[in-house]
């Protein structure tokens, strides 16, 4: 049989009452405040989100936001630019080159963004110049593991003789600060006479918004940046 609970002048002592909540820990659990509930206390102290790059934790009224559409949500800012700008960007002709600017894709097959750019060159009779930005700060805010940071770099080695096959080369350069890097593929852009950019959509929120806000940089400057579906068989959102 189980031992008895502790007893006190012959009777069984009451178990403490929970302590009730705070007004300040209430407001914060009701959604109004941006601040982490106690699952993902764990996130934050272990290192998992870095607040160098992120901001705090969502807090549910602004979810709703999202969720209601009151506020746009990144994948569809980025759909909506590309349906915004795509008249204006179909208008821009060729010049003297077309990049393919390689992100997490680094293959030479089953690339779309990588096909439809070497169609564009070959249309046109340009040549076709393919692009790796290394950021340091990508990695680390999306706490990229020292071992896959190896194998994109050996793995970059690999696709360079690949396409130096093909007559194609493969354009390398570290970006210290993350918020530059579009900049600087426009700048690269201008010195290489290139008025249009090929690259795959990525589904991160940072990224989202960058190709967003780099399309319509681009456009500016007489660019075209085109941003496509390639690396899910059903895009997101069509379902």
């Amino acid at each position: 049989m189980p031992p008895k609970k502790a007893t006190t002048n012959g009777k069984r002592k009451a178990s403490p009452e929970p302590a009730k909540p705070s007004k300040k820990q209430a407001t914060l659990n009701n959604g109004s405040v941006g601040k982490t509930d106690g699952a993902t206390e764990g996130s934050e102290d272990n290192g998992y989100v870095l607040r160098k790059y992120y901001p705090p934790e969502m807090s549910n009224a602004r979810a709703l936001q999202y969720s209601n559409g009151q506020i746009p949500r990144p994948a569809k800012v980025l759909e909506d630019t590309i349906k915004q700008t795509q008249a204006e960007r179909a208008k821009i002709k060729a010049k003297d080159a077309v990049i393919h600017w390689y992100k997490w894709d680094l293959r030479t097959y089953d690339n779309k963004a990588l096909h439809l750019a070497s169609e564009k060159a070959k249309a046109a009779k340009v040549p076709l110049i393919c692009l790796y930005i290394v950021s340091p700060q990508d990695f680390e805010a999306h706490l990229t593991a020292p071992v896959r940071v190896d194998f994109v770099l050996r793995t970059l080695e690999v696709l360079k003789a690949d396409l130096a096959k093909l007559n194609i080369p493969l354009h390398i350069e570290t970006v210290e600060k993350r918020k530059t890097l579009g900049g600087r593929i426009l700048a690269l852009a201008e010195e290489w006479g290139a008025n249009h950019i090929y690259a795959n959509m990525e589904y991160e929120v940072d990224e989202l918004r960058r190709e967003a806000t780099l399309m319509r940089a681009a456009l500016e400057k007489g660019i075209d940046f085109t941003c496509v579906h390639d690396t899910c068989v059903v895009a997101p959102g069509e379902l």
